[in-house]
């Protein structure tokens, strides 16, 4: 593969609608984050950006998981994960 042709495979990459998906989810968790780190409160910018994203990644792998196995809805992937309990708290003395 020659340059032009990576090139050419990184821009498809990038025109994906999850890419988008994933760089609007940045742009709202980066806005919301500067919106704490101007009021001088934590966590800010960079954790709300990564938290957006990561959901978002979250919901688009669900989604395809669930149109490559033709049935089923992505929106019972997330009431599973409410289902469990969540892990004991430790405490240190």
């Amino acid at each position: 593969m020659d340059l032009l042709e990576a090139i050419s495979e990184i821009g498809n990459i990038l025109a994906s609608y999850e890419m988008k998906l994933l760089l609007i989810s940045a742009i709202i968790g980066a806005l919301i984050g500067l919106e704490r780190e101007i009021a001088g409160k934590d966590p800010s910018l960079r954790t709300f950006s990564l938290i957006c994203v990561g959901s978002c990644l979250f919901a688009i792998i669900s989604r395809e998981a669930v149109a490559n196995q033709q049935f089923g809805d992505p929106i019972s992937i997330l009431v599973r994960l409410h289902q469990y309990p969540s892990p004991p708290q430790l405490s240190i003395p």
